[in-house]
């Protein structure tokens, strides 16, 4: 972004939550400031995001990359294999039918 935007102070800010969100209120925010003025930011935006009842992280975004590989990349890959196994299933429309909700969750 710096190399890019090159003016003005810029926070790197990942709303870790999806678009159907209605507010901030118990929604998680990572913040990535990478000097003084990006953290003196990254405070303000945290006071202003905490007022209304939001989670905010701050760290760099090394930090941030490595917790989203894990976080989202985890996730994102136990979805596939969930899906693949169960649409490779013969019975799978009768399993669903005996299924629990953990297995109501995966086959939303």
């Amino acid at each position: 972004m710096h190399r890019y935007l090159g003016k003005g102070t810029i926070l790197g800010t990942h709303p870790v939550f999806g678009p159907g969100a209605k507010s901030a209120s118990n929604q998680n925010f990572v913040l990535t400031p990478t000097n003084e003025e990006e953290a003196m930011l990254a405070g303000k935006t945290r006071q202003y995001l905490e007022e209304r009842g939001a989670n905010v992280s701050i760290m760099t975004p090394l930090e941030h990359d490595r917790m989203m590989t894990v976080v989202l990349g985890l996730a994102h890959f136990i979805a596939i294999v969930s899906a693949d196994t169960l649409l490779s299933l013969e019975k799978f429309e009768e399993m669903k039918k005996l299924g629990g909700r953990l297995l109501k969750c995966f086959t939303r």
